[in-house]
């Protein structure tokens, strides 16, 4: 009785951790190289903005609109949602995010590990630049292109930084299944009228997996120090 006492309250700390998890950081689907959230970029441009992304082999690039940044910084946002994502492989970290924000007039560009040295800071800075006048427009498909097509110039000359650290995905494995276990559990333990509740929230945590995408396009585990630039326009 004591044991499973124990069980439920580490049940319920493990939920209500991951609740909070889910309502502070609320990320959209990774749905494919481009991620037009707040709807700014026209269908025409989205297709001629793949074939660009999707032309570069080497590297993952991914440009994404955001509706709102949910009063966070565009700095922790893009640095979170690159992790989530997990956008660029994962023994090279050679992932790129092109963010645009236009309720806030912010953009950034969020450039993984491997990639910092090539895409510095300053590059990065004098990308968003070019970008400003269109984007002071509201001329989101064209900025976007600047963008897009600046960065691919500039990381195909690329040569890897090392990965700065390694992680045990086996470790990682073992205890996503005995989480999603416990949470399967707590379901089962609920009454009946509340069972279909809690089941419609552990599918909303499992939406936050990272690199989740559809249109067989996905991260491939690629992780982000917070290098790259933000501009206001």
């Amino acid at each position: 009785m004591v044991i499973r006492k124990i069980i439920q309250h580490i049940i319920t700390l493990l939920m209500t951790i991951l609740l909070l998890s889910s309502n502070v950081w609320a990320f959209p689907a990774l749905t494919g190289q481009v991620v037009d959230e707040a709807h700014v970029l026209s269908p025409q441009i989205q297709r001629q903005l793949t074939a660009l992304l999707q032309s570069e082999t080497k590297h993952q690039v991914v440009v994404v609109t955001l509706p709102d940044l949910e009063g966070k910084s565009i700095e922790d946002y893009g640095y979170q949602l690159g992790r989530h994502w997990g956008i660029g492989e994962k023994e090279n970290n050679n992932g790129v995010l092109l963010i645009i924000a236009p309720k806030e007039h912010q953009v950034r560009l969020e450039v993984g590990y491997g990639l910092e040295g090539v895409l510095t800071d300053a590059l990065s800075s004098v990308i968003l630049n070019n970008m400003g006048p269109s984007l002071k427009e509201d001329n989101y498909n064209q900025a976007a292109l600047i963008g897009t097509r600046q960065i691919l110039s500039v990381i195909r000359n690329e040569k890897f930084n090392k990965n700065p650290a390694n992680e045990s995905p086996t470790a990682l494995a073992i205890i996503l299944a005995c989480l999603v276990l416990g949470l399967f559990i707590y379901v089962g333990m609920a009454p009946q009228n509340d069972r279909a509740r809690r089941l419609r929230l552990i599918l909303t945590m499992i939406s936050f997996i990272p690199g989740r995408g559809v249109h067989g396009f996905k991260g491939k585990g690629g992780r982000f120090g917070g290098g790259g630039s933000s501009k206001k326009f």
